[in-house]
């Protein structure tokens, strides 16, 4: 009986969902089972009024948190936390000298380069540390340094948001200035170099 009422139940919802120009007539058999159905059983059957339905709107899905660029690029507001920030920028790394490379030819200079996926916010700044020494603050990705010692140098640098807040440590880079012996042929510097001498060894 259980089983039969669950099926008459069902039904009933079935027949809630048709076109409301249809109309449905209640059958009750001999053994008092009720079903429903879209025909007249006989000429004086009278329709059953079935109740409204209810129509529930779905609501907006949630909107997630957007990254850095793309709050950029629509014109939302920029992502404040700073563990989002730190997320968004977890990146940040010094891309050039390579880790342990060495700078030939350069007249002692190294160009340090940083890089992140994400462009800076309004406000960020970066302050590069060249060999524990900290340079002023820029949001230049680029800084030159000239009249470097031979020898190894260390470079990192650190980024912060429009609160002052450190957002990134980047990795130690470790570089190394080389420069070519006086001595060697190809050196401008070289006085038997014959490039000084317009291309004439002899000078004559």
């Amino acid at each position: 009986m259980k089983d039969h009422a669950i099926r008459v139940f069902i039904f009933a919802l079935v027949l809630l969902c048709m076109p409301a120009i249809a109309e449905v007539y209640k059958v009750v058999d001999e053994n008092g089972n009720v079903t429903y159905t879209d025909q007249p059983p006989d000429s004086d059957s009278v329709p059953v009024e079935l109740p409204g339905l209810s129509i529930i709107s779905p609501q907006q899905a949630p909107v997630g948190r957007r990254t850095a660029e793309q709050a950029s690029e629509e014109g939302e507001p920029e992502v404040t936390s700073i563990r989002d920030l730190r997320r968004s920028y977890r990146d940040f790394a010094i891309v050039s000298p390579q880790q342990d490379e060495s700078l030939w030819g350069t007249d002692n200079t190294a160009t340090i380069a940083w890089d992140t996926q994400y462009q800076l916010q309004a406000g960020m700044s970066v302050i590069v540390y060249l060999d524990g020494k900290a340079q002023p603050a820029t949001n230049s990705p680029v800084s030159v340094f000239t009249e470097l010692d031979r020898g190894e140098h260390k470079v990192r640098a650190e980024l912060f948001d429009n609160k002052n807040r450190k957002v990134a440590t980047s990795p130690t880079v470790t570089f190394y200035i080389k420069q070519q012996s006086i001595n060697f042929p190809a050196n401008r510097n070289n006085p038997n170099n014959p490039s000084n001498s317009g291309g004439n060894p002899g000078g004559n």
